[in-house]
């Protein structure tokens, strides 16, 4: 018997190959918040976000008004952006081959940029029947796993978080989930086996393994 009911995935670095935009939008808002640091790679990545978002950049002298002022800028640029944000596309085929019922995208993005992406990467399937928590709803990523599990009747050991930083491992622990931290994304997989996730993932292709072993997809496997 499969061990996940339900999967969480994360939206920019584990679906969304989005990390140069971001990059570029982050030190263009360097105009704004000048003492964040310049941001290039996943090793400048893990720098600026070694733990939650919202409290990282409180280390650069941001209060938390500025930190909720930055990331309003930088969703909104990204979204602005959407059209040149593409999937890794073996992670999109690996979304449309499940039953969309079986997973939610839980993401600091706005749904309306994912729901772009994902419409012009997953031909033949219905984008509106994906469910998508985004920043638009104001809560934090843990309180969007007992969303799910509350709608979805699960409990904790149901529910497996797919994402690519140390935020992404630290709210599934709050939520007493387990979490599989994957490489491609932000932060450098050898970060992130620093932190207690239950399962590291080095390609799309593992990504798609591990959910055939342990996350049923309706009746059958992904």
């Amino acid at each position: 018997m499969a061990r996940y009911e339900h999967v969480a995935f994360d939206f920019d670095g584990v679906v969304a190959d989005s990390a140069a935009v971001c990059a570029d939008e982050i030190n263009r808002l360097r105009a704004h918040f000048p003492t964040i640091p310049e941001v290039h790679n996943q090793d400048d990545f893990a720098f600026i976000y070694p733990g939650p978002l919202r409290t990282s950049l409180r280390r650069f002298g941001l209060s938390d008004e500025s930190v909720r002022d930055f990331f309003d800028r930088h969703s909104a640029r990204m979204m602005s952006r959407a059209r040149e944000l593409k999937p890794f596309v073996p992670v999109a085929k690996t979304l449309a081959d499940m039953d969309p019922a079986r997973f939610t995208i839980v993401t600091s993005s706005y749904s309306a940029t994912v729901r772009d992406v994902l419409s012009r990467s997953m031909p033949g399937v219905s984008v509106d029947e994906i469910s998508i928590l985004g920043r638009e709803l104001k809560m934090k990523k843990s309180a969007k796993f007992q969303r799910i599990m509350t709608e979805n009747n699960l409990r904790p050991a149901q529910l497996l978080k797919i994402g690519d930083m140390v935020s992404d491992v630290l709210y599934a622990a709050d939520a007493g989930i387990d979490c599989a931290a994957v490489g491609w994304g932000y932060h450098p997989l050898r970060y992130l086996k620093a932190f207690d996730a239950r399962h590291f993932v080095s390609s799309p292709n593992e990504l798609r393994n591990l959910l055939r072993k342990y996350a049923t997809i309706g009746e059958t496997y992904v």
